[in-house]
């Protein structure tokens, strides 16, 4: 219990946890600012040796209006990774009492990766469900999604959406499949 408490107590915004032991079994419980911060106590107590399993109590404190959230969520997602290809993703978002659940496909991880941080280090957000499908790597699919993009973007009609830099047409593409 002091070796976790120790390893908490090094940093300031784990001043409102307290940590208890029974069994090899610690129970994380108090309150901090961000989701990102419950997640990282977890991860400090689990590195501890002799710590079996770890059950985190811990809430997140701030409180943002589920539907304010959505907005500030989608609009951080929406503008994620800029000039890394975002057309290429597709994310859902859906904010209920604090927990946000983020969907759809993206074609690599770093994409699902950025996207869950973004997430996780938004005040309000109290949980993270991440059901994000990572497509396979296929240079095929890579090919084809240029060269859908270059069709959709580059027509005449459709051109001027190529402007906006959140890239509000979208480009899936698995295993051959164009959505």
């Amino acid at each position: 219990q002091a070796n976790v408490t120790q390893s908490l107590r090094k940093r300031d915004k784990f001043k409102d946890v307290s940590v208890r032991v029974e069994d090899g079994i610690v129970t994380l419980s108090g309150n901090v600012e961000l989701y990102i911060d419950k997640v990282e106590a977890e991860k400090k107590a689990r590195k501890v040796p002799k710590v079996d399993g770890v059950r985190n109590h811990i809430e997140v404190t701030s409180s943002v209006h589920d539907e304010i959230l959505r907005d500030q969520l989608s609009n951080k997602l929406r503008y994620d990774r800029i000039g890394h290809g975002i057309v290429f993703n597709s994310l859902t978002l859906n904010v209920e009492n604090g927990v946000a659940t983020v969907g759809g496909k993206v074609r690599d991880y770093p994409d699902r990766d950025s996207a869950i941080a973004i997430v996780e280090t938004t005040p309000g957000v109290k949980d993270v469900v991440d059901e994000i499908d990572v497509a396979p790597t296929s240079i095929n699919d890579d090919r084809l999604r240029i060269a859908t993009a270059r069709s959709v973007y580059g027509h005449s009609t459709l051109s001027r959406y190529a402007l906006d830099p959140q890239a509000p047409i979208r480009i899936v593409v698995e295993n051959g499949k164009v959505e």
